[in-house]
Protein backbone atom coordinates (compact mmCIF):
# COMPACT_ATOMS: atom_id res chain seq x y z
CA UNK A 1 0.00 0.00 0.00
CA UNK A 2 2.76 2.14 -0.94
CA UNK A 3 0.50 4.94 -2.40
CA UNK A 4 3.39 8.01 -2.34
CA UNK A 5 5.71 5.34 -4.58
CA UNK A 6 8.70 5.76 -2.10
CA UNK A 7 11.41 4.11 -1.36
CA UNK A 8 12.81 3.30 1.87
CA UNK A 9 14.77 6.06 2.56
CA UNK A 10 12.74 8.36 1.33
CA UNK A 11 9.65 7.38 3.60
CA UNK A 12 12.03 7.58 6.73
CA UNK A 13 12.59 11.15 5.50
CA UNK A 14 9.51 12.05 5.10
CA UNK A 15 7.99 10.30 8.25
CA UNK A 16 10.75 12.68 10.20
CA UNK A 17 9.44 15.49 8.32
CA UNK A 18 6.00 14.87 9.46
CA UNK A 19 6.84 14.29 12.88
CA UNK A 20 9.00 17.54 12.94
CA UNK A 21 6.46 19.87 11.53
CA UNK A 22 3.21 18.70 12.61
CA UNK A 23 3.76 19.05 16.39
CA UNK A 24 5.04 22.38 16.14
CA UNK A 25 2.82 23.95 13.54
CA UNK A 26 -0.41 21.94 15.84
CA UNK A 27 1.05 23.93 18.61
CA UNK A 28 0.97 27.41 17.26
CA UNK A 29 -2.28 27.28 15.31
CA UNK A 30 -3.82 25.51 18.47
CA UNK A 31 -2.38 28.56 20.81
CA UNK A 32 -3.52 31.11 18.17
CA UNK A 33 -7.09 29.72 16.84
CA UNK A 34 -8.21 27.87 20.15
CA UNK A 35 -9.47 24.66 17.77
CA UNK A 36 -7.73 21.79 17.12
CA UNK A 37 -9.74 21.55 13.91
CA UNK A 38 -6.50 22.51 11.66
CA UNK A 39 -4.46 19.60 12.73
CA UNK A 40 -4.96 16.58 10.72
CA UNK A 41 -4.89 19.27 7.30
CA UNK A 42 -1.72 20.33 8.83
CA UNK A 43 -0.69 16.52 8.67
CA UNK A 44 -1.93 15.48 4.79
CA UNK A 45 -0.76 18.91 3.61
CA UNK A 46 2.78 17.76 5.38
CA UNK A 47 3.04 13.95 5.03
CA UNK A 48 2.53 15.20 0.83
CA UNK A 49 4.90 18.18 0.63
CA UNK A 50 7.24 15.99 3.03
CA UNK A 51 6.86 13.36 -0.16
CA UNK A 52 7.70 15.79 -2.46
CA UNK A 53 10.76 16.89 -0.80
CA UNK A 54 11.93 13.22 -0.66
CA UNK A 55 11.31 12.75 -4.46
CA UNK A 56 13.55 16.01 -5.32
CA UNK A 57 15.99 15.22 -2.68
CA UNK A 58 16.43 11.62 -2.39
CA UNK A 59 16.93 9.59 -6.11
CA UNK A 60 15.64 6.02 -6.44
Amino acid sequence: MNIMKLNFRQSIFAVLFVLVLVPSCGYFTTLYSNSTLFIPIIAVVSAFVGSLIAKKIIKA
